[in-house]
């Protein structure tokens, strides 16, 4: 079992987001709200910040910038040592703390800079860092847009019982 790797997120700009802090606990969490609440977003911002190129849901990066705002910021309190299968995996070797802050700056010019703890870092090791407990932007198992849940469902629904995989 994989504990759970974001403590805290929190959203500046963001979408429909204007300010928005979010605590997360070990184990299942639930995001419920009213349509147009803001769910899909805050799974967007998870899955941008973990290196993913926002293609589902939005045309352009820069989109996710909060109208009339020149950038948004997505950033997450992630836990540094992750168990899994009772072994002890620490995703920032050299960093002796048991946490450490991510975060992504989307500018208004479709333009992105990741930070870690504070300081530039590519999106590539940004990849290499989450792939060390097999998480992925690119994995659907992890981050499936809303159209895309849509799509299946209604596919589902539509075809007949022998048809169905």
């Amino acid at each position: 079992m994989v504990l759970f790797v974001l403590i805290e997120l929190e959203l500046i700009n963001f979408m429909s987001y204007k300010h928005a802090k979010m605590l997360f606990h070990s184990g299942f969490n639930i995001l419920f709200g009213k349509k147009g609440s803001g769910k899909t977003a805050v799974l967007e911002a998870i899955r941008l910040l973990f290196g993913g190129i926002g293609k589902e849901r939005v045309q352009a990066i820069a989109e996710c910038v909060r109208y009339g705002e020149q950038k948004a910021i997505i950033k997450a309190r992630l836990k540094n040592i992750i168990n899994i299968g009772g072994r002890e995996i620490r995703l920032l070797e050299e960093h002796p703390l048991d946490e450490f802050v991510l975060e992504r700056h989307i500018y208004d010019d479709g333009k992105s800079v990741f930070k870690l703890n504070g300081k530039n870092i590519s999106k590539r090791e940004i990849l290499k860092i989450l792939a060390k407990v097999n998480i992925s932007p690119r994995n659907i198992l992890f981050f499936l847009p809303q159209e895309r849940v849509n799509a299946v469902s209604y596919t589902h629904l539509t075809l007949p019982t022998t048809e169905r995989v």
